[in-house]
């Protein structure tokens, strides 16, 4: 996902915390499950690669991105850390979830018309307004 400037100019960035590791409650070395995805997910190297390999923003309390990042990872980063301070964070699209989710169907819509902007397939006046249609018809 990227940041997207809304119509207005007001700042809402689409954000999604994943789950991390998790093991289960009736495992036979629990507590040792339980240490190593602490340390796995607590330490500093960790995170920093996730941040490289995956442009992943770490919501640990304290955690500071490397400085070598890729061009685009610390404006984008900077962005969310003041939508996160505005509450003004927004589930992504097509990511939503429960009661924010798309009609049935409109998912697979939707990453099918990606898959058909990037491929050439259909051009970017012709996603917007095949989606538009395909969210009438399923309404």
């Amino acid at each position: 996902m990227f940041a997207w400037p809304s119509d207005a100019g007001t700042l809402h960035l689409p954000a999604f915390a994943g789950g991390g590791l998790s093991g289960s409650a009736t495992a036979r070395n629990r507590a040792a499950a339980k240490k190593f995805a602490l340390a796995f997910q607590l330490t500093k190297e960790n995170l920093d690669a996730s941040v490289k390999a995956d442009a992943l923003f770490p919501t640990i309390k304290g955690y500071t991105p490397p400085s070598d990042t890729g061009p685009v990872f610390k404006p984008v980063y900077d962005l969310w850390q003041q939508a996160l301070a505005q509450n003004a964070t927004v589930p992504p699209f097509s990511w939503e979830a429960g009661d924010t989710a798309m009609l049935p169907g409109m998912q697979g819509t939707f990453w099918s018309a990606a898959q058909d902007l990037v491929s050439g397939k259909k051009n970017v006046d012709q996603v917007p307004a095949f989606l538009d249609t395909e969210w009438e018809k399923s309404g």
